[in-house]
């Protein structure tokens, strides 16, 4: 189920009481409706103990005669129990495959309306639903003047209905507080204004925090950190502090995501060449301590041509600095000979 037919599920259940389907059976038509856990009561009382012969044949029809709301246009909501009695004997003759038939429509709204509970909260934080509750000023939801339909008032809250109107209380509870704290905030300013401004922000933070959050619900619908959750994602989304307990939780539990499983095959790869190295390294020197490998530098040895010796010595020629011999040399030609070369040496060396 979508968000969208939830809502509209929802807002039927709430400001109507039960979810509505129609069926035809020749010229008669019938109109189903959703059974609340008080009728559902009602319905075990009315079908007796369990032990006692067909009690899954009477249990099936007086469920079958509490969701019926309108025969050929008449409101049963009206005069209900009269009207129980009266058809109990009618629909007991009804064929099997009729009866399964209307079966099959009832659990199909039944399904339709628990489906529709995990939105429940989303819708509670939208702007339609405020505005109603303000609307309704304390009068119930059931109440035939907001139904419009006669009769809703004996069928009692469900459970909907009773969520909705807790949740919005709190939500009152809630707005009241925030203006007292408001109010408390500009009286002690008047005494320590950079302590009153340092406790407003954190208020204010909080408040922003969670109305940021109820958007994002009732945009989504509902809030379930465990389905939005992929394995084949790179990251889960943290906006609040719910989905950042839930990604703690699954990385403490071993959870991969597409992130996780990416490092994981990195880091496996760099140990696999690690060890792999090692083995190549260790294996070299076995072989040396062996005798199969050389770990002297081998290279090609041969006997120069004439041409190639000629080339070499005419480079080798170029490169030799000519200078008289020693004996022809005066001490001051060997002293500035060795203190040139010996600084040389030094620079070299630095």
């Amino acid at each position: 189920m979508n968000k969208n037919k939830a809502y509209y599920c929802l807002s039927e259940l709430i400001f109507k009481g039960f979810l509505v389907s129609e069926m035809c059976q020749g010229e008669n038509s019938f109109v189903f409706k959703t059974i609340n856990n008080k009728e559902l009561d009602m319905i075990r009382l009315c079908a007796g103990s369990h032990k006692r012969k067909n009690y899954a044949i009477r249990f099936n029809l007086y469920y079958f005669l509490f969701s019926l709301l309108m025969i050929n246009g008449d409101n049963l909501l009206l005069r209900r129990r009269e009207n129980i009695h009266d058809l109990y004997d009618i629909m007991l003759e009804l064929p099997y495959m009729i009866f399964s038939r209307f079966m099959n429509k009832m659990s199909e709204l039944r399904k339709d309306s628990m489906e529709s509970v995990k939105y429940l909260e989303g819708f509670c934080y939208t702007n339609k639903s405020r505005n109603l509750w303000r609307n309704l000023g304390g009068m119930p939801p059931n109440d035939e003047k907001v139904t419009g339909f006669p009769g809703t008032s004996e069928l009692g809250l469900n459970v909907f209905q009773k969520n909705w109107i807790l949740v919005n209380n709190s939500l009152d509870q809630e707005e009241k507080y925030n203006e007292n704290f408001s109010l408390a905030i500009l009286i002690a300013s008047s005494m320590n204004q950079k302590g009153s401004k340092k406790v407003s922000d954190d208020h204010n933070n909080k408040v922003r925090d969670i109305k940021e959050k109820r958007k994002k619900i009732a945009e989504s619908g509902y809030l379930d950190v465990k389905k939005e959750w992929k394995p084949d994602g790179w990251s889960a989304p943290v906006d609040t502090a719910e989905e950042l307990v839930a990604e703690l939780e699954r990385q403490m539990s071993g959870k991969k995501d597409k992130h996780d499983v990416f490092i994981d095959k990195y880091m496996n790869n760099l140990r696999k060449k690690a060890e792999d190295e090692r083995k190549s390294h260790e294996a070299r020197v076995r072989r040396i301590k062996d005798g199969t490998e050389n770990l002297d530098i081998v290279s090609e040895q041969r006997v120069l041509s004439p041409d190639e010796y000629s080339k070499v010595y005419s480079k080798r020629n170029k490169n030799v600095v000519n200078t008289a011999g020693e004996s022809s040399t005066t001490s001051t030609d060997r002293d500035k000979f060795i203190k040139k070369i010996g600084g040389r040496l030094i620079t070299g060396r630095s």
